[in-house]
């Protein structure tokens, strides 16, 4: 692929049904040649005197051997003037990593009964919670477009969207990654980032725990052209995914200036802890490129936490899913 920059899902505000239309799309760009997976998400908000409409989307795409597997989600949610949550639904076809546990009619359940009535704030305690979400990419959903309003209202826009595509690719040992931001807010924003000899470098083990061989060196640029490059290093140490923090931190904070944004925002794949998931979830598709069983256990590592599930799809068995998630049987069923 080298400099090619994806397609984004959308590159302006769209009606309803032409959206879902685009995020429950069965046919795939084509893809280059060393695709490893690529996620399209964004949000798109309606502010009206008595309320907002927002719509908020992300699906992924990984490459199994021959397989390609889609997993796509968007949301509605509705809000009052007060800011106070009266509608949230799962439009599409929901599919999530983990199979019949990532159910669409639990979800749905589980969103109204904790959601409708509560503060569209980040300090909400239900979206603030991996657990009270109970699935991870529906609380980054609502962390995107929550930080999204607040840049819309800085900049006075009433009907806005922001749409990302971040695609990684493998180039023999290295793992690439591009990025493209396009917002109503801000300038379209183009990031690239090289992981050189990754794959001798950063593995998993047996027990598919992540780790790091040697330290690991990354290069990231930005700008039409790629012209614009910083380095730095992922340092061998047993905490990785601590260490893969430090590292990204600058990552982030650049591309925060680039879009006039400052302190946390959500709205995008380069917060540190999604790149942190992405670039594990790239590696486990290289190391494993034909086996889709073994990657689903090298995201328990981050679907975990203490030996518990931060997420619906990553329990154990059916009794964990109803103490942890008050999930009930019928909750499984068609």
């Amino acid at each position: 692929m080298k400099n090619q920059l994806p397609y984004l899902l959308t590159e302006d505000v769209l009606k309803e049904d032409i959206l879902q239309k685009k995020v429950d799309r069965q046919d795939i760009e084509k893809c280059t040649e060393g695709f490893l997976l690529m996620r399209l998400r964004g949000t798109q908000i309606s502010i009206r005197p008595d309320g907002m409409t927002i719509h908020g989307w992300m699906v992924n795409i990984v490459s199994s051997g021959s397989v390609i597997v889609r997993l796509p989600l968007l949301l509605r949610i509705e809000t009052d003037a007060e800011k106070k949550i009266c509608h949230v639904a799962i439009l599409n076809e929901f599919k999530g990593s983990q199979g019949i546990l990532c159910s669409k009619k639990y979800l749905q359940r589980h969103l109204e009964q904790k959601l409708v009535g509560t503060d569209f704030a980040v300090s909400n305690p239900v979206i603030a919670s991996e657990v009270e979400c109970a699935c991870l990419h529906v609380q980054e959903i609502f962390m995107g477009a929550i930080s999204f309003h607040e840049q819309c209202v800085r900049k006075e826009l009433i009907d806005a969207y922001e749409s990302e595509t971040c695609y990684f690719y493998g180039c023999d040992d290295d793992i690439v990654m591009l990025g493209r931001n396009k917002s109503s807010a801000f300038d379209e924003v183009n990031t690239k980032i090289v992981f050189p000899d990754a794959m001798n470098r950063m593995k998993f083990d047996k027990s598919f725990k992540l780790y790091l061989e040697e330290e690991q060196k990354m290069a990231c640029s930005y700008g039409k052209d790629f012209e614009e490059c910083t380095e730095t290093a992922i340092r061998k140490n047993r905490a990785v995914q601590m260490e893969m923090l430090r590292s990204f931190v600058p990552v982030f904070r650049s591309f925060g200036k680039r879009i006039d944004c400052r302190g946390d925002y959500f709205f995008t794949c380069l917060y540190p802890k999604t790149l942190i998931g992405l670039l594990t979830e790239a590696i486990a598709l290289k190391q494993y490129s034909s086996n889709y069983v073994y990657f689903q256990k090298c995201l328990l590592d981050l679907q975990r936490k203490d030996g518990k599930p931060k997420c619906i799809g990553a329990v154990d068995n059916i009794r964990e899913a109803a103490e942890v998630f008050r999930m009930e049987m019928s909750d499984l069923e068609e």
